[in-house]
């Protein structure tokens, strides 16, 4: 068995998934960069707080049938055994979505003092997104990174065009912004669904009969819902995790100090993009064969890079700010050292979590998660009035980490149970 650093077909994979939530989180940054310039930090604290609406919402609606789909593909070998799921679950974005926004709409603007047209894009985005999630699931199962890379490529360079236009015509709007982004989820639902239509229209079928009878029907859709919904509710409260100190900092400070957080948060953001780009190459790996499983290998280096690039990041975090964003951010600052912390354990959680539901347990993924989102809710609702954003990149930083031991503790418990029949062989007992 080859080992990662000689597994040609691994290292690709890894390189292709890498450079495109590189590209993402690149055009991502500077649209965010040119967004804040232009905003201001006020502006940029009402963006924040919209786009966490539309995040939340498009992971809420997808209900985590990402995952079943990308490990089913993966098993299968091809994309028709999720294709029904899919186009079922597509329908369902399209009816619920746009309701729950005409619903909780008012509310979230009253919160954010944003205008409709504000609310109506984060809707939007909203949408948008959830149908990303599921359409590119479809060839990360296959492991076709290629095609990721491209899908994600091109939502970000979608948004930034339309940010670039937007401030070389200087209109300060914060509804053209997430127009911006859900335009990107579109096109990179796009770029999925034309590798799926090829797929498709291939003469042949690219799974067995088996399968393709498992997953037709309202029945194949209730069982993707119940393996994918616990992985989904666990993504759903990561987010949170990620973006609800945002709505702490809200509540509790002036909307200026929201947009200082934002920005600190949107750098270090930028250290994710090697635990992403190995979390979603581990997921199909391990699914299509759990034998192959290269996960304790990949994860020392993978977590080595990240707190390389984030204690450089501190070092470097003042002159950066100034330069990207202006001396109104210098503030920023305050937050990057704890949030660096935070995106080494979130990337440990990343990965493990990927390798647990490779093997069919998504269950670990909410439970982990949650522990993190409580023990990072408790330490903001003690710092954040006494530390500002510092306090608030502290329950980050704490959260992380206690969902990365979480995590941690479920991975060597299913290790153990792996382990349990081949060790007991020699004894004379059966495995059960």
């Amino acid at each position: 068995m080859s080992s990662p650093i000689t597994d040609r077909g691994l290292r690709r994979a890894i390189a292709l998934s890498s450079a495109g939530t590189t590209a993402a989180r690149v055009t991502g940054a500077v649209g965010g960069v040119l967004a804040a310039r232009l905003l201001g930090p006020t502006g940029r604290g009402q963006l924040a707080i919209l786009t966490v609406v539309g995040v939340v919402g498009a992971t809420a609606a997808a209900a985590g049938l990402q995952f079943w789909v990308a490990r089913e593909v993966a098993r299968s070998g091809g994309v028709r055994v999720a294709w029904r799921v899919v186009v079922r679950h597509a329908a369902v974005i399209v009816m619920v979505v746009p309701l729950v926004g005409l619903l909780v709409g008012p509310a979230v603007g009253a919160f954010a003092d944003a205008p409709p047209e504000a609310i109506a894009a984060a809707v939007g985005l909203a949408f948008a997104g959830a149908l990303a999630f599921i359409l590119l699931a479809l060839p990360h199962g296959m492991r076709a990174m290629g095609v990721v890379a491209t899908a994600t490529t091109t939502a970000g360079a979608v948004y930034l065009s339309v940010t670039l236009v937007r401030c070389v015509a200087g209109v300060e709007s914060v509804a053209l912004v997430l127009v911006g982004a859900a335009l990107g989820q579109l096109a990179s639902a796009a770029v999925s669904y034309r590798f799926v239509a090829r797929s498709l229209r291939a003469p042949g079928g690219d799974e067995t009969q088996s399968h393709t009878h498992g997953h037709k029907g309202w029945t194949g859709y209730r069982t993707a819902l119940g393996f994918g919904a616990p992985g989904g509710a666990g993504e759903l409260v990561l987010l949170s995790m990620l973006r609800i100190d945002v709505l702490v900092v809200a509540a509790f400070l002036p909307l200026e100090a929201v947009g200082l957080y934002a920005v600190a948060t949107a750098l270090t953001e930028m250290l994710w993009v090697v635990p992403d780009g190995v979390a979603l190459v581990v997921l199909p790996t391990t699914a299509r064969d759990p034998l192959a499983s290269r996960t304790r290998a990949l994860l020392v280096p993978t977590l080595a890079l990240t707190a390389a690039a984030g204690l450089v990041l501190t070092l470097i975090d003042a002159p950066l700010v100034r330069a990207l964003f202006g001396a109104s951010f210098a503030g920023a600052t305050a937050a990057v050292p704890f949030l660096a912390v935070a995106a080494v354990a979130g990337g440990a959680w990343k990965v493990i979590g990927a390798e647990v539901v490779a093997h069919g347990r998504t269950a670990p993924r909410l439970w982990s998660a949650s522990a993190g989102l409580v023990t990072m809710l408790a330490v903001d609702l003690v710092s954040v009035t006494r530390l500002g954003i510092e306090g608030a990149a502290l329950g980050s930083a704490c959260g992380y980490l206690v969902a990365a031991l979480v995590m941690s503790r479920a991975w060597a418990m299913q290790l153990r149970q792996t382990a349990m029949p081949v060790t007991a062989q020699p004894a004379g007992r059966s495995a059960a």
